[in-house]
């Protein structure tokens, strides 16, 4: 289930990608836009991370 989750996510990212970068490279700048999105990725992980209670016994349920 979770390589299946990981593969979603992946064409998620590139879908997103291919459709705004390119508009925000040309509004934003080749710098601040490749900053943010890096800010952002790291954001959203640190986030996802803080979530998961690595002490859980209960793999087949995690809490969410």
């Amino acid at each position: 289930m979770i390589f299946f989750e990981g593969i979603a996510a992946g064409a998620m990212l590139t879908m997103i990608a291919a459709a705004m970068i390119p508009e925000a490279v040309h509004m934003g700048g080749e710098r601040n836009t490749g900053i943010f999105t890096l800010i952002g990725f790291l954001g959203v992980l640190i986030f996802k991370l803080l979530s998961v209670d690595p002490f859980s016994t209960n793999i087949s349920n995690p809490q969410p």
